[in-house]
């Protein structure tokens, strides 16, 4: 187990106590899920192939992939770096995320994205897209992972699972989600919000408004994507799509 994450579940213990919540401590701690929060570095532009990154430049396969017309790029994780086998995720290869910044022709705001997956990478190497110039690239920063434990969010299919009492519901708000340490970025773990709360999808990317790395979603808000629990089951993680979080 990693440190991190035996230090959130003692954490946890405690509040659950605190909140006199005992009687549920079983079902909460299975309703806690696992996620790995992912922490901005600043790092020298340009950071080397292998290493993942918030924005910059993305590298893809020789050969394939194109920038998506209009769209920022976000982040690129490379799996040996991730280590999220345990948790469902590829052992080797890549992930990409881009994001249409602002409305799509449905008038969605921040409903347009791609998500490229390349599940095996080439000894040849990879080459770098430049960023188009109608596209404002976003500081290069390395991330860096460290593995959580997040808490179901009040509203969602995940909380509702507990079976709380409304006295209940109202002790886990004041005592365990006040006192909680919810990762600014994560993969995976619980949803951050109940907005279109749908209990066949997951959470597989949360990415909070972070002036560093020049992100502003709405008032402030969040960008996630989201999956369907099959296409995560059977790796199609470039199934995902985008969503803007007001909260």
């Amino acid at each position: 187990m990693y440190p991190t994450v035996k230090i959130d579940q003692e954490k946890l213990d405690v509040l659950i106590a605190k909140a006199g919540l005992g009687k549920h401590a079983k079902a909460i701690r299975a309703a806690a899920k696992p996620a790995l929060e992912l922490v901005p570095v600043k790092a020298k532009a340009p950071l080397g192939y292998g290493v993942s990154r918030f924005g910059g430049q993305p590298d893809f396969p020789a050969g394939d992939g194109e920038w998506p017309s209009a769209q920022q790029f976000l982040a690129e994780l490379h799996f040996a770096q991730v280590g999220g086998g345990a948790l469902g995720l590829p052992t080797n290869g890549l992930i990409s995320f881009f994001v249409e910044n602002g409305e799509d022709e449905d008038g969605d705001y921040l409903g347009t994205g791609h998500v490229q997956l390349d599940r095996k990478i080439p000894k040849a190497g990879v080459w770098r897209l430049p960023t188009p110039k109608r596209v404002k690239e976003s500081p290069w920063f390395e991330v860096r992972f460290v593995p959580r434990l997040t808490l179901p969010c009040v509203g969602t299919s995940e909380f509702a699972s507990l079976k709380l009492t409304a006295h209940e519901v109202a002790a886990w708000d004041d005592v365990i989600w006040s006192a909680w340490k919810h990762p600014k970025h994560q993969l995976l773990g619980c949803k951050t919000t109940d907005l279109d709360d749908d209990p066949d999808e997951l959470l597989l990317l949360s990415l909070a408004s972070d002036a560093k790395l020049g992100w502003k979603w709405g008032d402030g808000n969040r960008l996630e994507f989201r999956l369907r629990r099959h296409d995560f089951t059977k790796g199609r993680l470039a199934a995902a799509w985008p969503q803007y979080v007001d909260a």
